[in-house]
């Protein structure tokens, strides 16, 4: 409830009085007499925003009424109000107590003094708390706080819009989260127009950001392998350090993520990883990340890799192929270098699909459709290809895991590995390929491992070619 304070008229006698030395008044007058207030306007201490309640006749032909210099205009129509009383708020702009003048205009143009001594009070707020942390509430106490619309932590500010539904006693505010340390500022509110200062040595309390692990390293991982830690507020690290030394990172506030080192001949344990952050409580503070992980270096393949070559068969220059300079042989090449003539690629006579060759395996159909220099290729030319060092039988592997151990270098001793391939009769190894398919061999007794990645089969099957990797012993 708003506070109301009355003025009243002075007794019927003393209109009688003045309207004998007025002679006969006007209905557009408004007999008010100069004092009418009851206690003295003295006594009267109201508070901003509070109601006052002028008595007199004619009230509703007063058209404004002056605070001091702030005026109240009366906006309701004449014919609405009430001829005998007048409720006014006292404005919320004042900025300090003081004694005023309380003047009403009436008929527009005429003045009358309510009061010379009217005293307005700015009232103080108080908060019962001298510190807070951000983000936390805390409530400010007094009166008229409905009217408040800014609350100022230092230069930090929190609107409101004034409204009258709000408490008008207390005024809950939370603490702005845009400090950045911890710092005394001045606390305030503001009215309308004016600010009343509530405190100058607020305590504005900013908690220290402490970063947080959750990953425990353990495991092994490759040279050269992400390894990333997972936790909070890991965006305020600044440095990284791995067994001592300071290693380059990337991290957002919940992740970072570090690479093992690509430059080891022999496993290395990291097990000392130190993250290093400054905060409110001081700079250089440490957290250690639990656990270890082992980074294996990456082998030495034993291996020659000859990727992605392409074998066609009869009606191309391209049907043979040299493990040991990993390129395709045109049928002049195999004239000049028989001894390097690995395998070949033939098509069946069946359903259209192809086949890999030993070179003892090789018949007169695919060499005559080979020319070099406009003369087809003779078989009889090629008995080195039957000895039993040039290519040994073809096998596929049933082992899936085969080519994984071999680029990952698992494997150092082939022949221990999967036992002796050799074949006494060569000639039953010529197996139809597939795509996916691993298959290994022997060449001048080293081991070899082809793995067929793509199979393009054409109408022509004399032109159907082979896409695949090729691993040869060193």
């Amino acid at each position: 409830m708003k506070r109301q304070y009355k003025f009243t008229a002075l007794s019927a006698v003393l209109f009688c009085l003045i309207g004998l030395l007025y002679g006969c008044t006007r209905d557009n007058e408004i007999i008010i007499p100069e004092t009418s207030v009851n206690p003295p306007a003295t006594d009267y201490s109201v508070a901003i925003g509070d109601e006052v309640t002028f008595t007199g006749q004619n009230m509703h032909l007063i058209s404004k009424v002056a605070f001091d210099n702030q005026v109240v205009n009366i906006t309701t129509e004449p014919s609405n109000r009430s001829q005998t009383t007048l409720i006014v708020a006292v404005p919320d702009n004042f900025e300090v107590t003081q004694h005023i003048s309380v003047v009403a205009t009436y008929n527009s143009v005429h003045k009358l003094t309510l009061s010379d001594a009217f005293e307005v009070v700015v009232p103080g707020v108080t908060t019962d708390v001298s510190s807070a942390t951000i983000g936390d509430k805390i409530t400010l106490t007094g009166k008229n706080m409905h009217l408040i619309t800014k609350v100022n932590f230092g230069d930090q500010v929190v609107s409101f819009d004034p409204n009258p539904d709000r408490s008008h006693t207390s005024l809950m505010v939370t603490v702005p989260s845009t400090f950045d340390i911890t710092k005394k500022v001045q606390l305030s509110v503001t009215y309308t127009t004016h600010t009343v200062n509530v405190s100058n040595d607020f305590e504005v309390i900013v908690p220290p950001v402490i970063p947080t692990v959750t990953t425990v390293l353990e495991g092994e991982v490759g040279t050269g392998a992400t390894i990333t830690l997972a936790g909070t507020n890991l965006n305020i690290i600044k440095k990284l350090m791995v067994n001592g030394q300071a290693y380059e990172f990337t991290a957002t506030a919940t992740s970072l993520s570090f690479k093992a080192p690509e430059d080891i001949t022999e496993n290395l344990v990291i097990d000392n990883v130190v993250l290093v952050y400054d905060n409110v409580l001081g700079d250089n503070q440490e957290l250690s990340v639990s656990g270890s992980v082992t980074v294996k270096p990456t082998p030495t393949l034993p291996y020659i890799l000859w990727e992605n070559i392409e074998l066609g068969s009869h009606g191309t220059e391209n049907a043979f192929f040299d493990v040991t300079n990993g390129r395709t042989m045109t049928p002049c090449d195999v004239v000049e270098h028989k001894e390097w003539v690995t395998f070949a690629m033939d098509n069946t006579s069946g359903a259209p699909t192809a086949r890999l060759l030993n070179p003892a395996n090789i018949g007169t159909n695919l060499l005559n459709s080979q020319f070099c220099n406009g003369t087809a290729l003779n078989l009889n030319d090629y008995a080195i290809w039957k000895e039993p060092t040039q290519t040994t039988p073809f096998k596929k592997v049933t082992d899936d895991a085969l080519i994984a151990k071999v680029t990952n270098g698992e494997i150092t001793n082939i022949r221990d590995d999967i036992g002796d391939v050799k074949a006494s009769d060569i000639k039953t190894n010529t197996p139809t390929v597939a795509a996916g398919e691993v298959y290994y061999f022997y060449h001048k007794e080293k081991f070899g491992l082809i793995w067929v990645k793509q199979l393009n089969i054409q109408t022509d099957r004399k032109l159907n070619t082979i896409i695949m990797n090729v691993y040869y012993e060193k």
